[in-house]
């Protein structure tokens, strides 16, 4: 009985080994994945198969909606397809044809198929949301790019040269560049990335946004009739903006523009009214820049009193 049961078991694991065997050499698929990307088209590799008479590529945003695209060789196994949507992702699948013992031709539904994403246009509308005076950064934020994986971006001062550099992963559409230049106007630049084997390929480059550093007011004081403003000069600006509110008069109006070789002014009224030291007057200054034919102004993002000289926020 004992031997019996030896020669049974020995019967069950061959028969175990045979049959696992034989389901992994018919069960063997064949790798299809992407392996390169452009704006307008990717680049896709498949495994060979040893039967196969020619390969059958479809192409669409879904498996209901594929449509063949190209027809390859048994020998070929990497295929570019073109003319598609930039920032779009495609459904691609690959079957073959092969002959069966009848000598027929019949065509394999592999069920080899892949996700592929084309790179995407340039980066949208980036702009600067914020600008944090006291640690000298600020937050920028940009368009969502569709099948984007990620972003990366680049800071430069205004001789060009890089001062800052980093990458957001996932869906974020913002960062915080917390080594931009003090007091000057800079340039970021963002492009789009998405990631191939493993590997990240980036799109082209955004326009370039330029980086405002609010002026920092240094003095803020009423005296003889006139309100005095005194500010830093932020380097790469081509002039100034000063804005004042008095308390309950209805908001900030601009008092006064000047050159980019100013950093202060003497205001002898805002708003059509005289400056009186009985009055509380919030201000805020604003730089400018002329890039080409277009005068260009920072953000407003804080604001001082001549009561305290407490810094507000907007």
């Amino acid at each position: 009985m004992k031997e019996y049961l030896k020669h049974f078991l020995a019967g069950c694991l061959l028969m175990t080994a045979v049959f696992f065997l034989f389901s992994a050499q018919n069960c063997e698929a064949a790798g299809l994945e992407q392996t390169g990307a452009a704006k307008h088209s990717v680049t896709v590799r498949w495994d060979l198969k040893e039967d196969a008479l020619r390969y059958l590529i479809y192409v669409g945003t879904c498996n209901a909606d594929s449509r063949l695209y190209a027809k390859a060789d048994a020998s070929v196994m990497t295929m570019k397809i073109r003319g598609l949507a930039a920032g779009s992702s495609s459904y691609i699948r690959a079957d073959y044809e092969y002959m069966d013992k009848d000598g027929r031709i019949k065509t394999k539904l592999a069920g080899y198929t892949a996700s592929a994403k084309t790179l995407p246009d340039a980066v949208q509308n980036v702009r600067q949301t914020s600008w944090y005076d006291r640690a000298e950064s600020c937050s920028v934020s940009w368009d969502r790019m569709d099948c984007a994986d990620g972003y990366e971006y680049i800071v430069r001062n205004r001789n060009g040269r890089k001062i800052a550099a980093g990458k957001v992963k996932g869906g974020g559409t913002s960062a915080r560049i917390n080594r931009i230049a003090a007091q000057e106007i800079c340039t970021i630049q963002v492009r789009a990335c998405v990631t191939v084997g493993g590997e990240e390929i980036c799109g082209d480059w955004s326009e370039p946004c330029f980086l405002f550093a609010q002026p920092h007011i240094r003095k803020l004081f009423v005296s003889g009739g006139g309100l005095r403003v005194q500010w830093r000069r932020i380097k790469g600006a081509s002039g100034y903006d000063v804005y004042v509110f008095r308390k309950g008069s209805g908001g900030f109006v601009k008092a006064k523009s000047v050159g980019e070789s100013e950093n202060s002014v003497l205001l002898l009224q805002a708003g059509g009214e005289k400056i009186s030291e009985e009055n509380i007057y919030y201000v805020y200054v604003t730089a400018k820049k002329k890039t080409g034919k277009q005068i260009l102004n920072g953000g407003r993002y804080f604001y001082k009193n001549t009561k305290n000289d407490d810094t507000g926020y907007f």
